[in-house]
């Protein structure tokens, strides 16, 4: 789980790496390296993001969103990010 444990900064180094070698449109993943760095420095390491979900074996209705993820200030762009993590590890096992 990477959302709920401390991150360091060779983790963020690792994710970087890893992220520069998948191409998004002949270009590296875009990857907020320096919100990662800083929610490392202003809290601890971990993400400043609460996510929300259904719980597990839900029946769930068209336009009923599985998972909200909020955050505040600029660490909004961090939702963004891991909506889109969280849809590409979803949807193929879901679908």
């Amino acid at each position: 789980n990477f959302v709920s444990r401390k991150w360091t900064i060779s983790d963020v180094e690792a994710a970087e790496a890893f992220y520069k070698t998948h191409n998004a449109g002949f270009t590296p993943y875009p990857f907020p390296k320096h919100l990662f760095m800083k929610f490392i420095t202003e809290n601890e390491g971990y993400f400043p993001v609460t996510i929300e979900a259904l719980p597990e074996g839900s029946v769930s209705y068209p336009h009923t969103p599985c998972f909200i993820i909020t955050a505040d200030d600029e660490y909004s762009r961090l939702c963004t990010f891991l909506e889109t993590i969280l849809t590409m590890v979803w949807y193929p096992s879901c679908v």
